[in-house]
């Protein structure tokens, strides 16, 4: 578990605070029954807790919404084929990392990527145009502010399988979303440090692989 201040951790809730590993190691049924009924808060919105808020959205619907809350939006697909055309496979095939300046490169791969860097651009450009007019990130203020160049060299990219099922549920209610660079916990659930937005809790599933560091008594996701 993350290491947070004294005081503003686990240690004060009074639900349940887990790693996303405790809650995959049980089976659909045990996992079922451990969250139907129950206020439920994803720290992260990676696939691991994309999966698990899914799955606590269809058991419990909006009336126990689950709440995702994580640090920044980094750039979701919905498929790997673009009008047909396998645009995500081609963006990571060794013919496009060749775009890409590596640190102790020759003159030669180092003229080869600057010459291939517009058409790894335009690829990029494409797919990112493809995300924003197929998924409603703009309606969910989930546009990355960074490009998707960025998120590939991190591996931070999610591919969103049955997007429109995900946003169905963000719409209806059913999953939450809050956007918070740090949070903290108290007996009814956490609180994000930026705004003071208390969400309440029964059982809080953390799904993130940052690291939590304290600096002037605050845990940061």
């Amino acid at each position: 578990m993350p290491q947070f201040p004294e005081g503003k951790g686990p240690e004060v809730f009074r639900g349940r605070a887990m790693h996303s590993m405790e809650y995959a190691a049980m089976d659909h049924d045990k996992a079922e029954e451990f969250v139907k009924g129950k206020k439920v808060v994803v720290v992260g919105f990676g696939k691991s807790g994309l999966d698990i808020a899914r799955e606590c959205s269809s058991i419990n619907g909006p009336e126990h919404p689950c709440s995702i809350v994580y640090r920044r939006d980094h750039w979701k697909l919905s498929r790997w084929f673009i009008w047909g055309i396998p645009l995500v496979d081609i963006m990571f095939s060794r013919s496009t990392m060749l775009s890409v300046h590596k640190p102790g490169e020759g003159f030669l791969l180092s003229l080869l990527a600057t010459l291939l860097s517009p058409v790894r651009w335009g690829i990029m450009t494409l797919v990112e145009s493809y995300a924003k007019m197929t998924l409603p990130l703009s309606k969910f203020k989930m546009v990355p502010q960074h490009s998707l160049a960025k998120d590939i060299s991190s591996g931070l990219v999610l591919k969103m399988p049955d997007a429109d099922n995900f946003f169905d549920a963000v719409d209806k209610g059913s999953i939450k979303l809050k956007k918070s660079p740090s949070f903290e916990f108290y007996e009814k659930g956490i609180f994000t440090t930026d705004d003071n937005t208390h969400i309440e809790a029964d059982i809080v599933i953390f799904a993130t692989g940052f690291n939590i560091w304290c600096r002037q008594t605050r845990a940061y996701v």
